[in-house]
């Protein structure tokens, strides 16, 4: 009965010793710098949650049965050919005449911390019923002066998803904010990017670039002259 107690004991010191080294030897997955929890690892593979991706600041879009996931390098986000315009100013890509209207603070749509909110004018130049989306329109970034890049709530950019008739448009007001929570303060609102994807077998539309810090400092000088 001694030997069996001891070798019982035994066998339990040896799977907590088992299970401390394990635990030990938890892998951690960092994406884009911040830890995430929504890991498995089996068969010497490691599988990470969708929905971590997206926290990280991947573009996932899901269309019938396919997940689109997409990272860019964070140093390549601003560094797109686009056409370029001011706040107030129309600027065209053929098939979209865009102008951005208004900039103005608000609290973090994602929850925690300062946002903003932009309003986009969109005009349909063609000569047949679209969305936005299904000619490729599927990115928006706003950064800030020091170069935080925010990303847009899904709801405030659903519209973007319905047909438009010719010369027909429509008006976003998007809410822009940090998706991890982390930022307690912004700059000022900089630049909005809206960056088009490859659309049926054609090549990507032109990208847009506005320089809103730009105007905003343009009409202050305006006013400080004329004062």
């Amino acid at each position: 009965m001694k030997r069996f107690r001891k070798a019982w004991w035994f066998i339990a010191g040896m799977g907590v010793a088992l299970m401390a080294r394990a635990e030990s030897q938890r892998l951690r997955v960092f994406i884009n710098g911040t830890e995430t929890s929504e890991v498995i690892s089996q068969g010497g593979k490691t599988y990470v949650a969708v929905s971590a991706l997206r926290e990280a600041g991947a573009e996932v879009h899901t269309e019938g049965n396919r997940v689109l996931i997409r990272f860019d390098p964070p140093a390549g986000r601003e560094q797109v050919d686009a056409i370029e315009g001011r706040r107030g100013e129309w600027i065209h890509n053929g098939t979209w005449r865009v102008r951005v209207t208004e900039v103005a603070p608000i609290p973090n749509p994602f929850g925690v911390g300062p946002g903003y909110t932009v309003t986009v004018e969109m005009r349909n130049l063609t000569n047949r019923t679209v969305s936005p989306f299904a000619t490729g329109m599927d990115k928006f970034r706003l950064v800030d002066t020091k170069g935080n890049i925010l990303a847009p709530t899904g709801r405030s950019i659903d519209r973007y998803y319905n047909d438009l008739p010719p010369a027909a448009g429509v008006t976003l007001k998007i809410e822009f904010g940090d998706p991890q929570n982390s930022l307690q303060e912004l700059g000022e609102p900089d630049k909005l990017l809206i960056l088009f994807r490859e659309f049926g077998g054609q090549k990507p539309l032109k990208n847009f670039r506005f320089f809103l810090h730009e105007e905003k400092a343009k009409k202050d000088d305006s006013s400080s002259k004329g004062s």
